[in-house]
């Protein structure tokens, strides 16, 4: 159990190092500094890369614990944007304190991305993921 509690965390932080890096992208360049879209050149191939070297590294170490990968990947999505954009928001406001006042729990008013997803929202998806998480655990202690 403390595995998949482990991976899980695993999640969390690479959930917060995008938000982090794409803090540091938007608060130094702009939103139309380049002519490109930075989602599809830069943020989009960086989280299907890290993701696909994440899954392939689980379904090697995880299939001996009889435990698909992919659960706990699927159980760590809901909390994506809470961390993601909390740690983004956070990040920004460091770099200036004059955007996003509320920090960690601040929302986008210039969002370019197509999916912007409200605090409230991203509230649910933590409790949804932490709820799954709970399930899990419980459910493998029994089996």
């Amino acid at each position: 159990m403390i595995l998949l509690l482990v991976l899980y965390l695993l999640y969390i932080g690479m959930y917060c190092s995008f938000g982090a890096v794409e803090a540091i992208l938007w608060a130094r360049k702009g939103a139309d500094a380049f002519p490109w879209d930075e989602h599809d050149f830069i943020l989009t191939p960086q989280r299907v890369w890290f993701g696909l070297i994440v899954v392939v590294t689980n379904l090697v170490s995880l299939k001996i614990m009889n435990l698909d990968p992919t659960w706990i990947l699927g159980i760590s999505l809901p909390a994506f944007f809470f961390f993601h954009q909390g740690t983004m928001y956070m990040v920004r406001n460091l770099i200036n304190d004059k955007v996003y006042p509320k920090r960690w729990f601040d929302d986008s008013t210039t969002s370019t991305a197509n999916i912007n997803i409200t605090v409230k929202w991203r509230i649910v998806g933590l409790i949804l993921s932490v709820l799954l998480l709970i399930g899990l655990i419980c459910l493998r202690s029994f089996l």
